[in-house]
């Protein structure tokens, strides 16, 4: 229910990728902000995220649905 309501608040494609990103991968705002293009690899549907500690990655499995935003 609360996940509706906050994708319905989402107006821009933008807002709602970012909003889908961050559900379906648990990822901070601070992580997004620092998320690199070349971090992300589209073709195996992972991208690497640092961490709090500067020396932490994990790498996230995408699902199918997310897209590339052009």
């Amino acid at each position: 229910m609360e996940k509706e309501l906050l994708h319905e608040a989402c107006h821009l494609p933008i807002e709602k990728a970012i909003f889908e990103f961050m559900f379906s991968t648990g990822c901070r705002i601070g992580e997004i902000v620092s998320l690199e293009r070349n971090h992300i690899n589209w073709s195996n549907r992972s991208a690497i995220v640092r961490g709090k500690e500067i020396r932490t990655n994990t790498r996230l499995s995408l699902s199918p649905k997310d897209t590339p935003i052009n």
